[in-house]
C-alpha cells in the first residue's frame, strides 16, 4: 500500500496500551519505583544470588524508570 499506514496489530495495540497506563502518575503511586512484581526486594535477592561486584555492568533494558539499575 502506497501512502498508507497499517492498523496497528492486536500485540501493538496491547503493547500501546500497556506503556500509556505504565506511564500514568497512577501507576507510580501503586508501583512505587518497582513496577515489576516483588519489588525491589526481589531485586536484592537477585543481586545477592549473581555475586555482583563494583565494577561489574548490567544492562536494564527500557524496563521502567531504571530502578533497578540504580539498585543494583
Amino acid at each position: 500500500m502506497t501512502g498508507s499506514a497499517e492498523p496497528p496489530s492486536g500485540s501493538d495495540e496491547a503493547k500501546s496500551c500497556c506503556a500509556a497506563a505504565y506511564g500514568t502518575d497512577a501507576a507510580a503511586l501503586l508501583l512505587g519505583e518497582a513496577y515489576h512484581p516483588g519489588g525491589l526486594a526481589l531485586t536484592r535477592d537477585l543481586a545477592a544470588g549473581l555475586a555482583l561486584r563494583a565494577g561489574d555492568r548490567v544492562l536494564d533494558a527500557a524496563c521502567g524508570p531504571g530502578a533497578t539499575a540504580r539498585l543494583l
